[in-house]
């Protein structure tokens, strides 16, 4: 543990290290609560040109990467968002062949993308190449299968690429970070509208949209924009344990389908058919996210 208290983030208190991370309710104001992790080790830290690169072995919740001070990702539940992200949409697109994921540099959606064998392409938009090699090195629980051949990593700005991209793809998966720097343009309209673009006539996307209890006035922008853009949009939520407040929320844009296919046979830890349907169904006190299906 030598190498923890040269950090300046952890503090040590009630006979151990701790990492806290302040949480805000809307990304811009002034920290509300805060998050403590008790840390056994401190595994791997790297500033890159992009962002502080943390890898923490936690006592709650297993290794556990951080990005710029903010959790992404963790061995214990890590996988629920992953086959959240992955499997909603995949169960829903009858027959996706081309998938882009965005953000996601853990590797964790991307693995999940990768059980299904009529995908035939996986691209992978990440603009730091350094949070791929060391999640592949360091957390390969959850970047398990990015030596898959359909990969293919794109490094770049993830805007800058759907604004110039000629694909044409079945389902994108946008694994955003939070809403702050350079990441706030993937919550916009126009960020949409560019993905939107970028879909076969049939296709879809997903993207995170805040934990829902804490930032439901963010989840009700993410909605919104994406109502305006697509005929057929969904809410779905799961239970994230290591994220505030625990109830995450993602939402599904789609110009074609909207039920869950009736067969799933992945080999997951979280989801299955009944669980995917299941994750839809909105509780009274936001049914302000009701599905809008249009046409």
């Amino acid at each position: 543990m030598g190498n923890l208290d040269k950090m300046q983030q952890f503090e040590f208190m009630d006979g151990g290290y701790w990492f806290t991370e302040d949480e805000r309710m809307d990304y811009e104001g002034d920290f509300h609560f805060r998050m403590g992790y008790r840390v056994k080790d401190l595994i791997y830290a790297e500033q890159t040109p992009i962002q502080l690169i943390t890898i923490l072995d936690t006592y709650t919740f297993g290794r556990t990467l951080f990005l710029d001070g903010g959790i992404q990702t963790t061995e214990r539940d890590g996988f629920i968002y992953n086959e959240m992200m992955a499997h909603v949409p995949l169960s829903i697109h009858p027959h996706p062949r081309k998938v882009c994921v965005i953000g996601g540099g853990d590797g964790g959606v991307v693995s999940e993308v990768t059980k299904y064998p009529e995908v035939e392409q996986i691209d992978h938009v990440e603009i730091d190449p350094n949070v791929i090699q060391a999640c592949i090195k360091y957390l390969p629980s959850i970047a398990s299968r990015m030596d898959d051949l359909r990969i293919r990593s794109i490094y770049m700005d993830a805007s800058k690429y759907v604004q110039e991209n000629q694909e044409k793809y079945d389902v994108m998966i946008v694994d955003a970070a939070d809403p702050m720097g350079p990441a706030k343009i993937l919550f916009t309209e126009g960020f949409f509208r560019d993905i939107k673009r970028s879909l076969r006539n049939d296709g879809l996307m997903i993207i995170q949209s805040h934990p829902l209890y804490f930032q439901q006035e963010l989840t009700h922008e993410v909605f919104h924009r994406i109502s305006h853009l697509f005929p057929i949009t969904k809410l779905c939520t799961a239970t994230v344990p290591s994220y505030p407040g625990a109830l995450q929320s993602f939402v599904v844009g789609s110009n074609q389908y909207a039920n869950v296919k009736t067969d799933f046979n992945k080999d997951t830890k979280y989801v299955n058919r009944d669980v995917i349907e299941a994750s839809f169904a909105i509780p009274q006190n936001f049914s302000e996210f009701k599905p809008i299906i249009r046409g």
